[in-house]
């Protein structure tokens, strides 16, 4: 609103308006999925969204009143109506939130690393995932350790050690590992993906 020009005696009543519009929305958006799509799913984006509000903030605002319902407040979250958002802005989102899952595993580690200075019982933990490969095994490698790895340290910071090689890892050398595995698993030996001739492409194999 404050980018539109809307002064802020009638932001309330544009609050409800908009509160309003997307409930609205919300109702045809369900009617039309019931009635097998007549409208396209696209015809209820909204693709100014990322222009006009701060997506990033409105996932946060989205989350706490998930944690701590407040009531009706007169605060809209976009959140709530995941049918207006464009690719953009699911993007957005999905970077949002892996960085907030990426934050609570970290404070998480360090809580018990923490926790296990007095109690001896606690074991302390690493708060990234270290990824120890041999450029040579760099897939089975990278499997082993991904199979002892609990669920919790996939959503860690990741850092990448290849044997051998003294390279501190500050995004470079994770970068290259992901271009040399992604290399590595598109070989037909893994039978991961299928190159298919009518389309020139590369896609997962069906089996």
């Amino acid at each position: 609103m404050h980018k539109m020009g809307i002064p802020l005696a009638e932001q309330k009543i544009f609050t409800c308006f908009v509160d309003t519009s997307l409930r609205f929305l919300e109702i045809l958006h369900k009617v039309n999925e019931k009635a097998g799509s007549i409208i396209q799913y696209d015809k209820f984006y909204i693709h100014e969204l990322d222009d006009l509000i701060d997506i990033r903030n409105d996932y946060v605002t989205w989350i706490q009143r998930q944690m701590y319902p407040v009531g009706r407040d007169g605060v809209v979250t976009l959140c709530k109506y995941p049918f207006v958002f464009d690719a953009q802005a699911k993007t957005a989102l999905l970077q949002t939130d892996a960085v907030i899952q990426m934050q609570m595993a970290v404070d998480q580690a360090q809580l018990q690393n923490f926790s296990s200075m007095f109690l001896p019982a606690v074991e302390s933990v690493n708060p990234c995932l270290i990824l120890i490969v041999r450029r040579e095994n760099i897939v089975g490698d990278t499997m082993e350790v991904l199979r002892k790895s609990k669920n919790v340290d996939y959503k860690k910071p990741l850092k990448v050690i290849f044997v051998g090689e003294d390279a501190v890892d500050a995004g470079g050398v994770r970068k290259e590992f992901f271009l040399l595995i992604m290399k590595e698993l598109l070989n037909p030996k893994y039978g991961m993906f299928r190159y298919y001739e009518e389309s020139r492409l590369i896609w997962f194999s069906h089996k």
